[in-house]
């Protein structure tokens, strides 16, 4: 069983749409989809004011029955704890701005600096400045796909690549609000296919308060439940 590395953190049908969608003409721009994306869920300026994020919900594993609770706490740049709760097993990982770490069954400290893992947190750490909405950037090209649909809604397609690693992905926009509705990040060895829902707003922000992600080869399904929201807590 993996859970997900972030927050925790198949579409078969490809359609080539050109007619007027809500009343607007097809966008084929994907910095102007992105703008429109980032516009509706509560703007850039109040996106970038976000320093800190706290979570807790519930999680569990599709068709196992193992049902479990998590707690997350992030802060720019690059902190985190997940702490996840399964009864009969408890995972606590986490960033402390300068390493990825996670805790072993015995409760002692493991330190993530492998190559790869040093290549991610590169990548996350320029997305968190949002240099993928810049055209010029050196490290990010932002390509438009097309038109697809996720769970009957006609939805831009975006994809993401960086000159850091080789993770790929794919953003799927619904046309009518903009809102991200599914994510698919492909890396050299596994899928995770991750859709959204449930959208409420906190505090001036869009947030989907349930995640399906769907880890590939393997085909595990997590079902992710958000209770609670907030941001601005003090972290340590």
């Amino acid at each position: 069983m993996k859970v997900r590395k972030t927050v925790l953190y198949g579409i078969a049908l490809f359609l080539c749409l050109t007619a007027v969608v809500s009343g607007e003409e097809p966008i084929d721009d994907p910095y102007v989809i992105l703008e429109k994306h980032y516009a509706a869920i509560g703007g850039l300026e109040r996106l970038r004011a976000i320093q800190t994020v706290y979570g807790e919900g519930t999680i569990s594993i599709v068709g196992s029955g193992l049902e479990g609770t998590f707690t997350l706490w992030s802060s720019r740049p690059l902190r985190m704890r997940q702490e996840v709760d399964f009864t009969i097993a408890t995972m606590v990982n986490g960033d402390n701005g300068d390493f990825r770490w996670s805790l072993d069954p015995n409760g002692k400290i493991l330190i993530r600096r492998d190559d790869a893992v040093i290549k991610e947190r590169e990548v996350q750490r320029h997305m968190e400045n949002f240099e993928h909405l810049d055209p010029a950037s050196g490290h990010f090209t932002v390509t438009f796909i097309g038109m697809e649909v996720v769970d009957d809604e006609t939805c831009y397609t975006v994809e993401i690549r960086n000159d850091i690693n080789d993770t790929v992905e794919r953003h799927y926009y619904s046309s009518e609000t903009h809102y991200l509705l599914k994510k698919i990040v492909t890396e050299p060895d596994s899928e995770e296919h991750t859709t959204y829902s449930d959208f409420q707003e906190v505090d001036g922000v869009i947030i989907p308060f349930s995640e399906l992600i769907e880890t590939l080869p393997t085909g595990e399904k997590q079902e992710v439940i958000y209770t609670k929201y907030e941001f601005g807590q003090v972290i340590d």
